[in-house]
Formats: structure tokens, sequence, C-alpha cells
């Protein structure tokens, strides 16, 4: 493009809210009814630009012009590119801007909202779409037009309530109300000033006390076994990201779940999942202690180090409730019997599989994962209990006890590992002494049927 070929001006103009295209030539002079904008003169000056117009810059203008508010000359400085050059470039990166934008923005944003919408996502439930947005403003002014209030007899929706059904909510908001119910069941506490106890209604299920050998070298025979464990890195680098967000899925490659098959039972899931990192989260705080690579700098995780506690391990916790809790509703077992099994049933495998990735990255010692294996059974098995018993039905809860000493005979020496015969010589739990009156569990109760239906 020259200076003398005809060029296009996209101007908007606020009055009219309407795009308008104009054609001209250099030098010819503004178009009429357009206040504030002049176009460039035959010496190529620029002229002034209203305010909410925009205007491309055009071939052969200076800019800033003479005639601008800045005042300044339109003649490039010696060693600057040529006044054409700049705006070429300036023109090309506008328009490839813009018709990039424009045209991306437009298809993908189209594109989405159509498809979102058709599928149950944009304004069908689901997100919002500006595109959606303006079609629904245009039709409602269109079919109807002005709305006298007084004139109009509303419907009667129901005003009854809902009962225990909450199909009528987002994954989200179902949730977010589950695992309120169930929390209000729990309370973590401080036990002694060096450990933490879970209590489910008042009542003791699960009790951590920190390793006695946590201080310095003590600690030496669980490093030699991270040491080990580090050579699989490799090896593990693939299950070690994916779970960090994500271990549900690792328990459905085994059993087959989804939400069209058994939705029920991943809603259970992923309240059960909830629930137990907010009280594991207290438990780790109760029961602090420091990172592996704070004791050695060669241990050099291979993911982020988390902020919180090392100590119990908070992937063993949640993958041992989940274990827990699904292994229930498929076999309607309880933990103690599971553990009896003559093969350690596959989703307790899978759980030790994601509890010992912690120690391969580099973020957890063998005795983190035991302790999170002892509390994450619990927290399952007091919430199957619950749900099994019904809402407001007393019961008598297991607990399960970790106390980590040097003695060879403790619940976990320095030189253990966190392996399979641990865990099933280990997660027995012993009725708690009293019985637990009254738990709230009206809602998760009546979803907790449908799964166990979905397994019948």
């Amino acid at each position: 493009m020259n200076s003398e070929s005809p060029r296009r001006l996209f101007a908007f103009s606020p009055l009219s809210g309407q795009f308008k295209k104009y054609f001209s030539n250099i030098g010819l002079a503004p178009r009429a009814g357009y206040p504030g904008h002049s176009w460039p003169d035959s010496r190529g000056n620029c002229g002034r630009i209203a305010i909410g117009w925009n205007i491309d810059v055009m071939p052969g203008a200076g800019w800033p012009c003479r005639t601008c508010k800045l005042k300044k000359k339109c003649a490039p400085r010696d060693g600057a590119p040529k006044r054409k050059e700049r705006q070429m470039a300036l023109i090309g990166g506008t328009h490839g801007g813009t018709h990039g934008g424009t045209h991306g923005g437009t298809h993908g944003g189209t594109h989405g909202g159509t498809h979102g919408g058709t599928h149950g996502g944009t304004h069908a439930g689901g997100g919002t779409s500006p595109l959606v947005s303006s079609a629904l403003m245009v039709q409602q002014d269109a079919i109807t037009g002005f709305w006298d209030v007084e004139g109009t007899d509303l419907n009667a929706p129901n005003c009854n309530g809902v009962g225990d059904d909450l199909k009528y909510l987002s994954d989200l908001r179902r949730q977010q109300i589950l695992t309120g119910e169930l929390l209000s069941n729990f309370r973590v506490e401080a036990d002694g000033g060096n450990g933490a106890r879970v209590e489910l209604c008042g009542e003791p299920v699960a009790t951590l006390k920190i390793p006695t050998y946590a201080a310095g070298n003590g600690l030496r025979p669980q490093m030699q076994l991270l040491r080990g464990y580090s050579d699989l890195r490799a090896d593990r680098i693939p299950e070690i990201y994916r779970q960090m967000d994500d271990i549900i899925s690792f328990f459905e490659a085994a059993h087959h779940m989804n939400l069209n098959r058994r939705e029920a039972t991943l809603h259970v899931l992923s309240a059960v999942h909830s629930v137990v990192i907010s009280l594991s989260m207290q438990a780790k705080h109760h029961t602090w202690m420091p990172r592996p690579s704070e004791y050695a700098a060669q241990v050099q995780p291979i993911i982020p180090t988390p902020d919180h506690s090392s100590y119990p391990s908070g992937h063993a916790t949640e993958a041992f409730a989940l274990a827990t809790v699904l292994h229930r509703l498929m076999t309607g077992q309880k933990l103690g019997q599971a553990m009896t099994e003559p093969d350690l049933p596959m989703v307790f495998r899978i759980a030790h599989r994601i509890a010992v990735n912690r120690t391969v990255a580099g973020v957890h010692f063998p005795v983190d994962s035991a302790a999170g294996a002892c509390l994450g059974a619990a927290l399952g098995e007091a919430i199957c209990d619950m749900a099994a018993a019904g809402h407001g039905t007393a019961l008598t809860p297991g607990a399960l006890e970790f106390e980590p000493d040097a003695a060879a005979t403790s619940d976990f020496a320095p030189e253990r590992d966190f392996d399979l015969v641990w865990i099933k010589a280990s997660l027995h739990p012993t009725p708690a002494s009293d019985e637990v009156e009254n738990p709230r569990i009206k809602l998760f109760a009546a979803l907790w049927a449908d799964a166990v239906d979905e397994w019948a």
C-alpha cells in the first residue's frame, strides 16, 4: 500500500452505536456530520481525532503532526525509521492484531458458547457467554415488550423445600453441603502437646503421636529408605504429577466409575475426600514435622515441597480414606475384615502406591505415610459406620492409634518401611469405649444408600 492508494477507515460513532465504513483518498476533506475528526492533509499531517473514535493511522500521515496537542514535528529524527516504515509497521501490527483478535475471539466465543449452550454449559445451567447474553436480551425485548407487572398472574412454584434430594444442585454446591454436614460430626484437638486426636461426636476415632525419633539423626534410617525410593523417580514421575491433584482416577482405573454408571459413588468419594483434607490439615498442625529436604539438602524433591507438615502424609490419609469407603461400598466389608483377606484388596494396594509415590518424590518419609494410612482408614471407617447406621442412630465406632518410637516393637520403628505387610497387620480398629449418639448425617446417608445400590 502506498500513500496514494485508497484506504479504509472504521469509525465508531458514540451517538449511533453503529460501525460505519468510509473510503477516501489522501487529502480529501472529512465527511460531514462527524465533528472532531479531520483527514490528513496533502502534506502528510494528521488530523485531530475525537475521543471515542477508533481510527487506523493512514499511510503517508505523520504521527504526531504539528496540529496535534503534543506539538511535535512529523519529520523523523536522524537514525530513526522513516515515517512510512513506522506507519506501515504500525498498520501491519494494528491490522494483524485486530483481525486476529477479532476473528479468533469471535470464532472461539461463538463456537464455545454455542457448543457449551447446546450441551448444557453456557446459559443452560453452566457458565456465562456474552453472545448468549446479548441474544437473550434481544429476545426478551422483542417478545415481551412493555411489561406491566400489575397485570401479570405469577406462577406458583414449589415453596415446600426439596427434602433430602440434592440433585437440583450443581456438583460444587452439592459437595459443599455434604462436606459441611459430615464435618459437623468431627473435631480435631491437640493430644498432650505431642500429637493429635480426631473425635467423632466426642468419641476418639484416631490418635496420632509425633515420632519420638523425629529429631536429627534419629530419622537416619527413614532417610535411608527415602534415598532408596528416589531411584524410582524416572519410573513414577507420571503418577506423581497426576496424583498431585487427582487420586480418584487411579481408583476408577480398577473399578469402573463414571457419572452415567455410578454417579452417587463419585459424589460420596468427592465428599469424603473434601472432609478428609480438612481434618488431615488440622491434624498436621498439631503434629508438625519438617519435610525431608529440611533434614538433608541432598533430597531435592522433584515436585514443589508443600508448606504444611510432613506428618502425617495428606496423600496417604486421603488415599486410605477413599479406599476404605470404596471397599465398603463394593463389598460391605468393614476395615478389619478387609485386612484379613489372603490378598490385600486392590483398592488398598492402589492407596499404598499413591502414598509411596510421595516418598519417591522426596516430600515424605515412610512413617508419614503410615500415620496417614491410620488416620485415613479411621476416618473412612467412621464415615461408613455413620452412613450405614443412618441419621441420628447411635453406633460404636472403631478407633486406631499410631504411636511410633524407637523400640523395635513400636507401631513404627525407625527402620520400618511402609509396606503391604505392615498395612495388613496394623489397620485393625478397636471398638470405642462409648457409643456415639445422634450423628448428623441425613443428607449424606441418603446419598450413601444410592451409592450402595449402584454396586448391588
